[in-house]
This record gives structure tokens, sequence and C-alpha cells, in this order.
């Protein structure tokens, strides 16, 4: 038979376990499916059916693309040796309740079925093996495999956009499940059972922010502690556990490498904490009883944290508050017992109770107190115009501020903050530009908000911002520095700038240039900002007006007269009523 022009679309359901066996081999060696461009290896047509009885070990040393059904009763082994296995959207792995009498309809997935047994140790050198699950988590829908192991050293990896799912038992036996931004459910009525797993072989969702779940089905107080045996990459192992009490739901965990101070974005590096992040989701916002029980190596502690890791608990982020929460210490299990082998020097458990509501997506890390540590770490804050440097400083004139923030210790210090409130004399800013981090500002509070970040032992920064002065008198402006560790020195944590302004109320000049140079250019009458809807008219030496605005916005150029002295009246609408002032500007290019 011609392999490449033969193509079988029904399979009928074998019932004689020795038949079982040949048929299978006889398919691995010449079942293509036409275009034999699409498919390769063995392929499964759409209704055809293969079932395996159990007790019997069926070996497949080709790729498989299955789109029909393949069964199995409790006992029977699939041996995949191949290194594609590929399950389509029409592909079913039903269990020993689907051939019944009289009937050739695969019917059921409730059932025990055999296993599916990745293992590649003997073929292909050791290459890696890949699943394209054809599994949709989203909607609950797709191929499910009734029990899958893994053993590989060259681990399994998850491809082509297609989740999987595993209906009872994941196993491991060597190497890893790589969720390459696909996601795992297991279970079916309930979470299932993953076994075999140690620091060396578990599930691997991703380092990065944004990867693949582990999900296990309908957890409730009859599951008691269901583990997730999770880690973000091929390097270290981060599990977790939930106890839940509620009413059955689906869970996800995954973790991923780093903490960051507003849980997925912000600063990172924080020493006080563990740098893993736990994200753990379920299906509603149900309020029951949960325990979280989290495990990480020491490698991944920050410096902080390893010397206060007594005082440990698990920290959980308030999406309203922003911050992570602080909780009494939890203690510490050591070794971490979260796992099926023996136990791993160097590892630690925390473990919270939650009687507040859990939503579908939390984000879980580890930290510790900090009101024992003695820091030596000094940040300091300075403010101060300097542009113009010297006075007289009028209304109507911009000024410029400098900000700097100073790690004065090498001690690093994180999530820095800092913060200006500024006074009724100024107008918000006209520029704002920080040499690290980013700089907001609050309008209707005339805050601004500069977020450096963290910054490392003796490092310094500046924010510059330019401001218009609106009011005379003192003009007091004042600055705070906060972070996320203590300060020693908690004196030079606020900058105040002081400067005195000429006039109380409008500051209006005898001169201005509109020469084009991009200096004094314009008529401009300091403070006059305050007072929408004022106008102002302007007439030369023999009376004739040669401008006039109802609404004036400081945007009278002189356009179109000559050289020399003109006279205006200005109506300034106060609260109080309208005020006018009369004088005279000389116009010089």
């Amino acid at each position: 038979m011609n392999s490449t022009e033969h193509s079988i679309t029904t399979v009928p359901v074998v019932k004689s376990s020795g038949s079982i066996k040949l048929i299978a081999f006889i398919l691995a060696g010449l079942w293509v499916s036409t275009p034999v461009a699409a498919q390769s290896g063995l392929y499964i047509a759409p209704q055809a059916n293969i079932f395996v009885h159990g007790g019997d070990t069926v070996g497949v040393f080709c790729d498989v693309t299955n789109d029909g059904n393949v069964g199995s009763e409790p006992g029977a082994v699939v041996r995949f040796m191949g290194l594609l296995w590929t399950n389509d959207s029409h592909a079913t792995l039903p269990d020993e309740n689907s051939y019944v009498a009289g009937s050739s309809v695969p019917a059921s997935f409730t059932g025990t079925g055999g296993l599916f047994w990745f293992n590649n140790f003997a073929v292909s050198q050791n290459l890696p093996q890949s699943l394209s699950g054809g599994f949709h988590v989203d909607t609950r829908n797709g191929a499910a495999f009734p029990n899958l192991q893994i053993d590989n050293p060259q681990h399994v990896f998850l491809v082509a956009s297609t989740d999987a799912q595993v209906r009872n038992t994941l196993s491991f036996v060597n190497g890893k499940l790589w969720l390459n931004n696909n996601n795992l459910l297991v279970g079916n009525n309930g979470p299932g059972a993953i076994s075999g797993y140690t620091g060396d072989r578990y599930i691997v969702t991703g380092s990065g922010i944004n990867g693949g779940y582990l999900y296990r089905r309908k957890i409730n107080s009859a599951s008691g502690t269901v583990v997730f045996p999770v880690g973000a990459d091929g390097n270290f192992y981060t599990p977790a556990a939930i106890l839940y009490k509620g009413t059955a739901q689906d869970f996800k965990v995954r973790s991923f490498n780093q903490v960051y101070d507003h849980a997925v974005t912000g600063s990172s590096g924080m020493t006080s904490f563990v740098q893993i992040t736990w994200s753990i989701g379920k299906e509603n916002n149900e309020t029951a009883a949960t325990r979280i029980t989290l495990q990480h190596p020491q490698a991944l502690e920050g410096s902080v944290f390893t010397t206060k890791r007594d005082s440990s608990y698990v920290t959980r982020y308030d999406h309203v508050k922003q911050v992570w929460d602080t909780v009494p210490a939890s203690g510490v299990l050591t070794p971490g017992n979260l796992t099926t082998g023996a136990t791993q020097a160097g590892t630690y458990v925390n473990a919270r109770d939650f009687v507040t509501t859990l939503g579908m997506n939390e984000y879980f890390s580890k930290s510790v107190d900090y009101s024992p540590i003695q820091v030596k770490g000094d940040l300091s804050i300075g403010k101060e115009v300097i542009n113009p440097f010297n006075p007289p400083y009028r209304i109507g004139m911009d000024v410029t501020y400098r900000i700097t923030v100073t790690n004065k210790s090498n001690i690093d210090f994180t999530n820095v903050v800092v913060t200006d409130t500024l006074p009724a004399g100024l107008m918000l800013p006209k520029s704002l530009i920080a040499e690290k981090g980013l700089a907001a500002v609050d309008v209707n509070k005339k805050i601004i908000r500069w977020k450096p970040g963290a910054m490392n032992g003796n490092e310094e920064t500046h924010l510059t911002m330019v401001c218009r002065i609106i009011e005379g008198g003192p003009l007091v402006n004042m600055a705070t520095v906060t972070s996320f560790e203590p300060d020693a020195n908690m004196a030079n944590n606020i900058a105040v700038s002081s400067i005195e302004v000429e006039g109380f109320t409008l500051f209006i000049p005898n001169t201005f240039t509109p020469n084009g140079d991009g200096k004094n250019d314009r008529f401009i009458i300091g403070g006059l900002e305050k007072y929408p809807g004022s106008g102002i008219y302007i007439y030369n030496r023999w009376g004739g007006m040669v401008y006039q605005s109802k609404d004036y916005h400081n945007d009278w150029t002189g356009n179109g007269i000559n050289e020399g002295t003109y006279f205006y009246i200005l109506e300034v609408r106060t609260p109080d009523g309208k005020k006018i002032y009369k004088g005279w500007v000389e116009i010089l290019r």
C-alpha cells in the first residue's frame, strides 16, 4: 500500500485486545489521510474509533493527529513516543462506559479510562514532546485525556495556542509540563488528581506577568487541600495549595517572577518580599472561608526577607488601596511539604486564612514585618527655584522649580514617591520633566505625584517643573518624599521653597518687546488668569483705539502698530465687582 495515496475514514470498534495491538501498529506505519501536506504519521479521521482494552499497552512511534475517537478502559496504556500529539476539532478520548452493547457512539467521559503515557526516552535522541490539546478552557469544551503521564526528561510542551484537559489523573515520572502561554485544566466533576510532583517535576506557567494557568475543577470543602504544583520557570518550584469551604468552584493558579508595587505594574525588586507573585482566581466572588498556602525556595528571597523570615506572612494586593497589605506574621514551615517526593532543604511554606471575599483575579506574595528592623538608610529631598535664580519675582512670571531626591546611604530604597501640593499662588505646571520614573498631575487637587521607583545607594535624581505665578506676597511650596522602607532620618523628607512675590493682585508691566525673539513678545498682565471675562482697551496718543478685547487672555502683540507709548483701560471682573485700571505701556521693537 502506498501511504501517500490512501485515506482511511472509519475504523471499526475493536473488541479483541489482540486485534487492537495489531491494528494500532499497522496504522502507525501506513495510515495517512489526504492531503499529505497537512497531516503525517498516525491520523485518526473524524468518526473513526480506536479502543484500547484494559491490560493492553499500545506503542505509537510517530506523530499523532486525532480527529476521531480514541477510547480506553482502566488498565489500558497508550505509550506515545512520537514528537507531536494533536487533538483536532472533532477529537474525543472517551472511557470504558462509551462502548456499550448495541452502540458504536462514544458517549462517556465520566469513567476512569486508560493512561496516555508521553514517553520519548528511547526514541528520537531524547527530544522534547509537544501536545496540542484541542481544549478551550474559556468554554470548557474540547478533547480531554482521561489520564496523562509525563515521562520525558526533555519535558512536554503545550503548543498551537490550545489548552489541554486531564479529566482524572495527571502524573509525573520525568520532566516538566510547560504551558507555553496555554492553560491546563485538571479534573472533571471534581479537582481530579496530580501525582509525582516534586521540585524537579511540575507545571511551568511562565516567568512573565502574562502566561498560562493551572486550573483545578470544582473545589469545595469535600476536596480537602488541593495542591497546584507550579513554577514560573524551569529553575524554581513555587507551588500553591487551596483549602476552600464554599460551593464547588474552579480555581486557577500561576506564579511569575518578580513582585511589583502595583501587582503587575510599577517598581520591582522590593527586598522585603519573596521575588515571586502568585496569581490566583476562582469562578465568582462568593464569600467563603479559604486557606492559601504558598511555598518558595530561599534563592528567591529578597535580602531583607531572609533576615526577617521568621516574621513573614502571605501578603495580598489590595486593588482598592493599591498596596500590598500587612498582617501579623503567620509562622513559616521548613522544609516545604507541597511535594509528593522527599522534602527539599531551603524551601519554606506560609499559609493565610481568609474569611473575606477572594475575587476572580487576586495576587499574592510573601513579605516580612518591618517593625523590628533598624534601617540605616537616609532618603532626603530638596526643592529650589532655579530660574530666575534671584528676585524680583512678579505676578505673571514663569518660575522653574527643581526637586532633588537623594539616597544619602548605601541602602537601597524601593517604591519612592514624591508628593508636591501646589499653593494657590501657582498655576498648574506648563512643563514637568522627570529624570527617572513617572510624574503626573492631579488637576482638581493641584497635586504633583512623582514616582522615581527604586533608588540605589547614593543615587540622586531630579524633577523640574515650570509654573506661572498668579498671586503676590509670600509663595511657599512644600514637597515630601516617602519610600517602602523606613527612613532613619525623617527630618529631611520634607523640602520647602519660599519666595516673595511683588504685589498682591495684578502686575501690569510698562514695556514689552514684540520683536519675534520669543521673549516678552506679548502684553502680559500678571495675575489676570484669576479674573476671566476682564476687558482691555488700548489707545494711541491721539485717542484712537488700536486694540480691544472684552475677555483678554494676555495675547496682544502690538501687531500692525508702530513703536511708541500707548494708553490702556483695564476692566477687571472680581467677585466684588468691576475694577478699573488705567495706565500706559511702551512698545519697543
